[in-house]
């Protein structure tokens, strides 16, 4: 009984050493200013800035790659929250605009007719779309369904009319419309 005793002992003392190494050999360092600028933001996980949620758009801040005012649920808030964190000032900060640079719904020529799937995403699969200009609206109305803020509805003339007040998206990382983009920005 007592070497069994003794056993468990000397296994629980084998393994907790074994862990203690691999955790110092393991390690993986986060700044610790990420959770604070993250406990700054709304914490809606929204999507809004662009970001797969706070955390990654804390991640993004601290890194330096987004500014500390890009959640756009929290407002002037949390941006000087996340600003002081950083120990940068806030500045002017107005969230990226959606704008259509192209002739696309009906005012674009037809290259074919398309009697597939009635979305834009299944008309760009084939052939980038039926419509010949190449960054146009394909003008299904994807964006306007994809559109968290209600900003974008369809014109009168096939194409989506984007209401500047509302619009605060489309940062370059949504993924709508499934068209070529005309610029590395995301707009339209």
């Amino acid at each position: 009984m007592i070497e069994g005793v003794i056993f468990m002992l000397g296994l629980g003392i084998v393994c907790a050493a074994i862990l203690t190494a691999a955790s110092r050999i393991f390690y993986v360092y986060e700044d610790p200013r990420i959770a604070q600028v993250e406990a700054c933001f709304a914490g809606a996980n929204c999507g809004g800035c662009g970001y797969a949620g706070c955390s990654a758009a804390a991640v993004a801040v601290v890194a330096g790659e987004a500014d500390p005012s890009v959640c756009i649920v929290g407002g002037p808030e949390s941006a000087t929250k996340a600003a002081e964190v950083m120990g940068v000032e806030v500045g002017l900060a107005e969230p990226p605009k959606s704008f259509n640079t192209c002739s696309g719904g009906l005012r674009a020529a037809d290259k074919f007719v398309y009697l597939g799937v009635n979305t834009c995403r299944a008309q760009a699969a084939m052939s980038g779309g039926q419509r010949q200009c190449a960054v146009g609206c394909i003008g299904l109305g994807d964006c306007v369904d994809a559109c968290q803020f209600n900003a974008i509805k369809m014109g009168r003339e096939g194409y989506p009319v984007v209401d500047e007040e509302k619009c605060a998206d489309l940062s370059g990382r949504n993924r709508y419309p499934p068209v070529r983009r005309s610029d590395s920005r995301g707009r339209l």
